[in-house]
């Protein structure tokens, strides 16, 4: 007993080029976004957004530095709310 038929060769192979391309597309658009229209200004503008209380440390994998990572505790903390 079979589950499902297979189907025809006239629908799959346009619909495997059809997936095909719009794979090709969506990885044009994000190496496009990614790379070919980032630039420095961009980084400037993200790192200028943390103080002297950020902590930043370094991401490795078997001795090889992949990256980055920042935290930092910032108050929400208002004069009129009466904190402390």
């Amino acid at each position: 007993m079979k589950l499902f038929r297979p189907l025809p060769r006239s629908f799959t192979r346009p619909f495997t080029l059809v997936v095909l391309a719009a794979w090709v597309v969506a990885m044009a658009v994000l190496v496009n976004r990614e790379y070919l229209q980032a630039s420095p200004a961009n980084l400037a503008t993200d790192l200028a957004r943390y103080g002297s209380s950020a902590v930043w440390r370094g991401v490795y994998y078997r001795g090889e530095k992949l990256g980055f990572t920042v935290s930092q505790v910032g108050s929400s903390c208002r004069r009129t709310d009466g904190c402390r």
